[in-house]
């Protein structure tokens, strides 16, 4: 610094030699020229260190997005918003199939309220004892109009029987099972309950087993007539093929025998895991084999597998499908004919007898149906008053259709 200053002409005053080597000697303070810098490289550093430094700084700088990297990047948020998109479609095509399915069944029951068509029907006769096989989720109140029609009035030995796990019951005015002993010999009317009713035709076979046997056991008929309905078709069809051989006829009311769009909409949004979807519809992952049963039959090996031997089953048992096909219902290709959950064209099988109604009733209401009460009794060989005809009124074309016992 002083030779700079001397060579530039100041007037500075000279300094000793031993001042200048002194002053050359002596570090700059904390407020000189070697205050750290933020970096850790001081301010004061030589011309080649400050230069080192701005090379250390910028190899710790991030390196720019390469070209494929941007490309990369762009495709996983395009590929999020496409799998976001596709489980909010899954969840609105479910919730919006469970809306219109609720509102079919909203003006099927406030039909039945208005016009109570079960209360104007003859009382069968039953000879041979009748077994209701529910369907998935199906509560025992689902035939409360159909059991009480049955065994109005004392007939049909009076009482409904429930049959569990080889076990009889009877409802308390609350709705629960009540044990009973001993077995009802002189029973007619006889409804399962599955220990889960969200199960499949595979976990309900050893228990349609057990009830079936107990039945038989209890009444002294070695077979029995059986009326399936919804999935419960599939689980007597299952029970049939599997070797079963206590049914006499089998009526399957509202069956998917070649599966539903409600299934493959289910399966989907469980597989998706959209869950505002799945607590809407009430169902969970356990739903998931049961859902392999009820899915379109193209896309369950299950039903494409019994179906294979349809023949056979129905030379086991006289075998009749009932259905209808008023409702819009969710089919292969938006909507289509059914009862709101069962396409009428799910109903038949290959060589069997089918009978499609043109009923305005929705599948959770089909066992109150007046002819459907008609066809069952006629199909079972049911003893009905002489006057029954007038109360049916015009179902003489359907009748021409039931195979008589």
């Amino acid at each position: 610094m002083v030779t700079s200053a001397l060579r530039a002409g100041n007037h500075l005053t000279p300094k000793t030699q031993t001042e200048r080597t002194r002053q050359a000697s002596t570090p700059a303070t904390s407020e000189g020229l070697c205050t750290p810098a933020t970096d850790g490289v001081s301010l004061g550093a030589t011309a080649s260190a400050r230069s080192s430094a701005s090379i250390t700084g910028a190899a710790k700088a991030p390196p720019a997005l390469s070209t494929q990297g941007i490309g990369d990047r762009l495709r996983h948020i395009g590929q999020a918003i496409g799998h976001a998109v596709a489980n909010t479609v899954a969840g609105v095509r479910l919730v919006g199939f469970g809306l219109i399915y609720r509102l079919e069944g909203r003006l099927t029951e406030t039909r039945e309220t208005l016009y109570r068509p079960s209360d104007r029907l003859p009382t069968p006769t039953i000879d041979r004892p009748f077994v209701i096989v529910p369907g998935w989720s199906t509560q025992p109140k689902a035939f409360d109009a159909l059991t009480k029609l049955l065994t109005r009035n004392g007939a049909n030995d009076g009482q409904t029987y429930f049959v569990k796990q080889g076990q009889f019951y009877t409802l308390d005015a609350d709705g629960a099972l009540q044990p009973l002993s001993p077995p009802p010999t002189q029973g007619r009317v006889f409804e399962m309950v599955w220990t889960d009713t969200h199960q499949s035709p595979n976990h309900n076979l050893p228990e349609m087993r057990q009830n079936l046997e107990a039945i038989c056991n209890a009444t002294g008929y070695d077979k029995l007539d059986i009326e399936g309905y919804s999935m419960g078709g599939l689980d007597t069809r299952l029970y049939i093929d599997q070797g079963g051989s206590r049914v006499n006829r089998f009526m399957m009311l509202g069956t998917p025998n070649h599966g539903t769009r409600f299934g493959d909409l289910v399966a989907d949004v469980l597989d998706r895991d959209v869950k505002w979807a799945i607590k809407f519809a009430g169902i969970s992952g356990a739903d998931r084999e049961s859902m392999n049963w009820l899915r379109q039959e193209k896309n369950s090996p299950l039903l494409t597998d019994l179906n294979s031997r349809a023949g056979q089953q129905q030379r086991v048992a006289p075998t009749l499908s009932v259905g209808t096909d008023v409702m819009p219902t969710a089919g292969r290709r938006g909507l289509t004919r059914g009862d709101g959950l069962v396409p009428s064209s799910s109903l038949g099988l290959p060589g069997g007898n089918t009978i499609v109604l043109h009923e305005a009733m929705q599948h959770g209401r089909l066992n109150d149906d007046p002819t459907v009460q008609h066809v069952r009794s006629v199909f079972f060989g049911w003893g009905l008053p002489a006057d029954a005809g007038a109360k049916f009124g015009s179902d003489a074309g359907v009748m021409k259709q039931v195979p008589h016992p």
